[in-house]
């Protein structure tokens, strides 16, 4: 099997997480599995990463005038270019070492012309958009994917990215007709690639069987209690610092459809602690799925016109009502059900890495 990741999930997800850690673990005892990176990938992390530290130079830049005009006193918070340019140089030889320890190649560009890809864009064809004027990055790495399957003869090849509007038909986890036709162009028996939407996904389906299961009812009972009386407050910890992004959904914690740009501000209890299966990794640590119920406080933005509009939400603590022209600033703490994985070392009882898969919401009874 050879794997080709889309840099939406090296973005997302840290070589620390969990669904990596097993990806990686299966690298190093399967001599029939391969993880391939497309060159592009790599650059476009490494470009992620120059954007990011471009955002915050202009932050630091700000808060030091901001600092001076409050106390008339300067702050030395810039960065040089050659610090920016070093960083990023940094960073990007860094990602590649650690793929390619990891038994990962680094694909070089796919050899297609220009002028094929600008008929593929001008026909509409996916990954390019409706209107032609994206894709072009996506259009490559598809491409990659195609000379992987010829050059592979009947190897199978699996594809994982969440760009699900370029790559896959809308609402399902199939493969775009569109790319349906490449594959048939080229002679290449459909059955050859999967696709997924997430590392995750992956992981359970094809990862999880090759892995020792440990026995729930003897290894890992589904309480937990064979673990240290801490473990809940060690995954409590590992979930008050976890990277949530920003793509919690309204309807996944119990909260109206108008609720926009929701940020975990603090994580505050944890309870209901079980386990879903587990797994021993190659290092000898322990790959746990679990459920528990957490509560969460939750902050984000309501655009006014539809807060009075609103239906009264109890949950619904108004930090600031006049936040800007447009909006209210408000919280609400609530209980969520969360599916997560996490790495567990059995000899010192601690828990290394943890990812959250999903969120639930708690209906009030509960």
């Amino acid at each position: 099997m050879i794997t080709v990741l889309d840099t939406n999930i090296l973005h997302k997800s840290p070589f620390g997480n969990p669904s990596f850690v097993a990806l990686f673990d299966l690298l190093s005892r399967s001599k029939n599995d391969t993880l391939v990176i497309p060159q592009l990938v790599i650059e476009e992390e490494t470009n992620k990463c120059r954007e990011a530290i471009v955002k915050i130079q202009r932050t630091l830049k700000q808060q030091s005038q901001d600092f001076q005009q409050w106390t008339g006193k300067r702050l030395s918070l810039s960065l040089t270019d050659d610090e920016i340019q070093s960083t990023i140089a940094t960073y990007g030889q860094t990602l590649k070492d650690h793929l390619l320890r990891a038994g990962a190649t680094i694909r070089r560009y796919p050899t297609i012309s220009h002028e094929q890809l600008v008929a593929k864009c001008l026909a509409r064809k996916k990954p390019f958009s409706e209107d032609g004027q994206k894709g072009y990055r996506d259009a490559l790495i598809w491409e990659s994917i195609l000379e992987i399957l010829v050059e592979s003869a009947s190897e199978e090849v699996t594809f994982i990215t969440n760009n699900s509007n370029d790559f896959f038909e809308k609402d399902k986890q199939v493969l775009h007709s569109h790319l349906l036709d490449d594959l048939r162009l080229h002679n290449i028996d459909a059955h050859r690639i999967t696709a997924f939407k997430n590392l995750h996904s992956f992981v359970d389906a094809y990862i999880k069987p090759t892995m020792e299961t440990l026995d729930l009812e003897e290894s890992v009972r589904s309480d937990l209690s064979f673990l240290k009386e801490d473990i809940a407050d060690d995954i409590l910890q590992a979930l008050s610092s976890y990277d949530y992004g920003d793509e919690i959904q309204p309807h996944e914690i119990g909260l109206p459809s108008e609720v926009e740009t929701i940020t975990v501000s603090s994580v505050e209890d944890l309870s209901d602690l079980h386990t879903v299966d587990a797994h021993k990794l190659s290092s000898g640590a322990w790959f746990i799925e679990a459920t528990a119920t957490v509560h969460y406080q939750f902050d984000f933005f309501i655009f006014k016109a539809d807060w009075y509009a609103m239906e009264e939400e109890a949950s619904i603590v108004v930090i600031d009502n006049d936040w800007n022209d447009h909006y209210i600033f408000a919280l609400a703490v609530k209980p969520v059900q969360v599916s997560f994985i996490f790495t567990f070392d059995e000899p010192t009882g601690t828990v290394i890495s943890i990812e959250v898969n999903a969120f639930a919401s708690v209906p009030p009874y509960q």
